[in-house]
C-alpha cells in the first residue's frame, strides 16, 4: 500500500492516519446509529492515536503543537478549579480532547502534498456514499438532517479541494452535483452555504494573477449571488413544486420560502429566542470571560451551546478576549493571503471559511476541530519557515 523507502512509507501513513481521523466519525456514522453510541469513533480515533504515536516515535514534537498542548491544559485546569459546574467543563474537555487534540496531533506529522490531497479525496468519497446510505435514517429521524449536513458538507470541500488542486473528473463532478442536490433538499439551509463558501475560498486561492483579478473574482462571486437572490423565490417554487409530484418534503426548501415570504426571524428555528438570552446571559456576567460549560449552566432551554460563534467567544473570553481574537484574526488573514504555497493557503482559508460560516449557526468551537486547525496548520508551517524547512511564506 505504501511504496517507497522507509521515510515516504512513514508519511503516507501519517497522511492516510489524518484523512482517516477526519472522516472516521462520518464513515461510522451507521455504526453509530445502530449502537446508539459513539464509542465506535472514541475507540478509532484511540488506535489511531496510539498508530501515530508508535510510527513517530523518533520523530520531534512540534513546538507549535507543544505550546498548544500546555496552554490548553493550563487553561482547562484553572477553569475546572473556578467553574460552577465542574462536570460539565471536564466533558467539554474529554470532547476536546477526542475531537480536536488528537486531529492536530496527527496532522504535525503531515506534509501537505499531493498525496495527501489523494488520500482525502478517496476518504472522502467513501464517506460521501456512506452519508448517502443513510437516506433513510435521515428521513426516519434517526439521523438529524443537521448532522446529515454537516456530514456531506466535510465530504464535498475535500473532493472539490482535490478538483482545484490536482484536476477534476467527471465522477468528482457528478458527486458534487449529486451531493449540493441533497444537501439542499434534506439538509439544513446552512449547510449549503457553508460548502458553497467553502469552494469560493478555495476557488480564490487558486486563481491566478494577481490581487486586482482575485477582486474581480470576488466582484463577479457577489454579482452572481446578486442575480441569485432576484430570482430565489421563483427557483424555490419551481424546486418545491417538482418535489411535490414525487412526494418528498423539504424541510430546508420549506424554510427558505418562509424566510422569503415572512423573513429572516420567522425562519430561524427558535435561534432568535437563543440568542436573545445567550446575550442576556453575557450582560449578566459583565461581559467577562467565564468557564467551558457556563453557558450549558445558565440557560432555560437545556443547551449544550449558544449556535453562534461570536455568542459562544463572548460566553468563555469575554469582551476584551473577543477584541484580541478578532485582531488575531486580522493578522492571520493578511499573512494567510501572503503565502506563497498555494496550496497551504487553499487549505487554510477552506478550513477558515468552513468553520466560521458552520460555527455561526450551529456547534461550538469546543468540539470542532475545522476551527482550530487552519491556525495550528499556519502556526506549524510559521515555525517550520523559521527552521528553514519549507518556503510557505
Amino acid at each position: 500500500m505504501f511504496l517507497g523507502s522507509r521515510q515516504e512509507k512513514s508519511e503516507k501513513l501519517n497522511a492516510f492516519l489524518f484523512c482517516a481521523c477526519i472522516f472516521m466519525p462520518i464513515i461510522l456514522t451507521p455504526v453509530k446509529v445502530y449502537m446508539e453510541s459513539g464509542v465506535s469513533i472514541w475507540i478509532a480515533f484511540f488506535l489511531m492515536f496510539m498508530i501515530s504515536a508508535v510510527v513517530n516515535a523518533n520523530k520531534r514534537i512540534s513546538v507549535t503543537f507543544v505550546v498548544f498542548v500546555i496552554i490548553i491544559f493550563v487553561y482547562f485546569l484553572i477553569s475546572v478549579i473556578v467553574a460552577d459546574d465542574q462536570a460539565i467543563t471536564i466533558g467539554i474537555f474529554g470532547e476536546f480532547l477526542r475531537s480536536t487534540l488528537v486531529v492536530l496531533f496527527l496532522f504535525q506529522f503531515v506534509r501537505l502534498d499531493e498525496f495527501l490531497v489523494r488520500s482525502a479525496h478517496k476518504f472522502a468519497v467513501v464517506a460521501l456514499l456512506v452519508t448517502i446510505s443513510t437516506m433513510p435514517y435521515v428521513i426516519s429521524g434517526d439521523v438529524g438532517y443537521m448532522s446529515f449536513g454537516g456530514l456531506m458538507a466535510t465530504s464535498l470541500i475535500f473532493i472539490y479541494f482535490k478538483g482545484e488542486v490536482v484536476g477534476f473528473k467527471v465522477f468528482d463532478v457528478i458527486l458534487i452535483f449529486l451531493g449540493l442536490s441533497l444537501v439542499l433538499v434534506f439538509a439544513n439551509r446552512m449547510s449549503f452555504v457553508v460548502v458553497a463558501l467553502s469552494m469560493a475560498a478555495v476557488r480564490f486561492a487558486n486563481l491566478q494573477g494577481g490581487l486586482l483579478s482575485k477582486l474581480f473574482y470576488v466582484l463577479l462571486f457577489f454579482a452572481l449571488i446578486f442575480v441569485l437572490i432576484l430570482y430565489f423565490e421563483p427557483m424555490l417554487l419551481y424546486v418545491d413544486s417538482w418535489l411535490d409530484v414525487f412526494g418528498i418534503e423539504s424541510y430546508s426548501i420549506d424554510k427558505l420560502l418562509v424566510m422569503v415570504d415572512s423573513g429572516v426571524a420567522f425562519s430561524s428555528s427558535g435561534r432568535d429566542y437563543i440568542y436573545t438570552e445567550a446575550i442576556s446571559i453575557i450582560a449578566d456576567g459583565g461581559f467577562l470571560p467565564h468557564a467551558p460549560g457556563y453557558y450549558e449552566g445558565k440557560n432555560t432551554a437545556g443547551l449544550n451551546y449558544p449556535h453562534n460563534l461570536v455568542i459562544d467567544l463572548f460566553l468563555v473570553v469575554g469582551l476584551p478576549g473577543f477584541v484580541i481574537y478578532c485582531l488575531f484574526n486580522a493578522v492571520f488573514l493578511t499573512r494567510v493571503l501572503s503565502m506563497k504555497n498555494v496550496l497551504a493557503q487553499s487549505f487554510v482559508l477552506m478550513f477558515f471559511v468552513f468553520s466560521i460560516v458552520r460555527l455561526s449557526t450551529s456547534g461550538t468551537f469546543w468540539t470542532e476541530y475545522s476551527f482550530w486547525l487552519p491556525y495550528f496548520v499556519y502556526m506549524k508551517y510559521a515555525e517550520e519557515a523559521r527552521e528553514g524547512v519549507r518556503g510557505v511564506f
